[in-house]
């Protein structure tokens, strides 16, 4: 007979943020990840000057913690920010103006 045992990890949502007058195309982790790194998970896109709420895309976040984005804009190369996770949810994921 199979015990099957909850889980402990739980998925938090993202709130993220486009302030560019293009799309941005983002993925998530929850470690810092080369930007070419395969283990980026979970693509979205966010239209221009909006914001999109994308659902479990943390996991394992506490207070303390840092989750990052990859953005890709346009033709410009792709960046990576951090992503501070607060006490409540969704956590703010912020694309800076410069990277537009």
């Amino acid at each position: 007979m199979a015990v099957l045992l909850p889980s402990c990890s739980r998925a938090f949502d993202a709130q993220v943020y486009n302030p560019c007058q293009e799309s941005a195309i983002v993925t998530f982790s929850n470690r810092r990840l080369s930007v070419a790194d395969s283990e980026w998970r979970r693509q979205v896109t966010v239209l221009p000057v909006s914001a999109l709420r994308v659902d479990g895309v943390f996991s394992d976040a506490d207070a303390d913690g840092t989750g990052f984005i990859r953005v890709e804009i346009g033709e410009a190369p792709a960046r990576i920010f951090e992503v501070p996770y607060l006490s409540e949810e969704p956590f703010p994921a912020m694309i800076p103006a410069s990277a537009c």
